[in-house]
């Protein structure tokens, strides 16, 4: 298994879930990711210019270039905007 796989946990009955990084040599670790699902704190373990991010609709990770990374946050964060300009 190489450095950086994703391995998502669903708790089915509670919709929640956790995600791990396998680090190499350093095992698993829990991602830190934010109570939204859209984002997280973590580098990939051996491409230090990719950060672990969750998509916001289907709460799938994925690794993104840092530099694509605040693009896509700010695009969520807009069409969030305009969805709850549309319900009001």
């Amino acid at each position: 298994m190489e450095p950086g796989y994703i391995f998502v946990h669903r708790n089915l009955a509670t919709d929640e879930q956790q995600v791990w990084v396998y680090r190499g040599e350093r095992g698993w670790v829990v991602a830190d990711m934010h109570k939204d699902y859209k984002h997280a704190s973590l580098r990939h373990p051996t491409d230090q210019l990719r950060v672990l991010r969750m998509r916001p609709k289907t709460r799938e990770p994925g690794w993104v270039l840092i530099n694509g990374y605040s693009r896509l946050v700010s695009r969520d964060r807009g069409r969030e905007q305009g969805l709850r300009v549309a319900q009001n």
